[in-house]
């Protein structure tokens, strides 16, 4: 999992004009899925738009110019999120869970394949953070969708979008958060309470979404307060 998107970074690169529109689409997107109630169609709108990144970005997907095994793999991934959200309620929270699980441990060979085979690329990094990103929304809808959690939950997914989104809006007057042990874990812990609030009973299962949805917001406030702190006096 690419870490940059929890730790993100106030610098921008000549991706980030998508990114702008990619962050845009997907915060519409999550309101209507709240107001549809059609878990699917936040992961299409991410599909669709991560699609429209892969064309664009033809010839620079590695330094060969191959689309490459990690990037494969990293598509493989945004369509097992389909899995997620297509009628979650239908599916056991076992099998959601071993989808959610797989996608974790494909997460980890994209990594691999790429620093082994393909080498890294800014496509390669910016790929399989938004990649990333629309597997939380997925995620965040699968428990929505089925009566765990409230449409709060949605808020784990949208925080990347937020931060990306904000600073068009507020210009941002500090920098980046200090690296951090505790906040970079933030992903892990708030998949981790995802995926057992998945089979857990309801009465656990609630807290637990609700758990790994403040840890998340925490580490994305924390990330908020250094751009946007009042500037410190010399």
């Amino acid at each position: 999992m690419s870490v940059l998107v929890y730790e993100n970074s106030a610098r921008r690169e000549p991706g980030d004009r998508w990114s702008d529109a990619h962050g845009i689409a997907m915060l519409l997107a999550t309101v209507l899925t709240v107001v549809t109630r059609l878990p699917f169609l936040a992961t299409t709108v991410g599909f669709v738009s991560l699609m429209a990144l892969v064309t664009w970005s033809r010839g620079a997907w590695t330094p060969s110019g191959r689309f490459g095994l990690a990037n494969t793999v990293t598509s493989g991934r945004l369509l097992l999120s389909f899995v997620l959200v297509l009628r979650p309620e239908a599916w056991t929270g076992q099998f959601l869970a071993l989808t959610a699980l797989a996608i974790l441990t494909l997460d980890l060979v994209d990594g691999t394949l790429a620093r082994r085979f393909d080498g890294e690329s800014r496509f390669g990094a910016r790929y399989d953070m938004e990649v990333d990103a629309v597997f939380v929304v997925s995620l965040s809808c699968a428990l929505w969708s089925r009566g765990v959690a409230g449409p709060w939950v949605l808020l784990a997914g949208l925080w990347r979008y937020l931060f990306v989104v904000v600073p068009l809006i507020v210009a941002s007057r500090g920098g980046e958060a200090p690296r951090s042990l505790l906040y970079r874990s933030a992903y892990s812990m708030m998949v981790g309470c995802f995926l057992v609030a998945l089979i857990a009973p309801i009465s656990f299962a609630r807290p637990l979404a609700l758990l790994g949805t403040v840890l998340l917001s925490a580490s994305f406030l924390r990330s908020f307060w250094y751009r946007y702190r009042p500037p410190v006096d010399a």
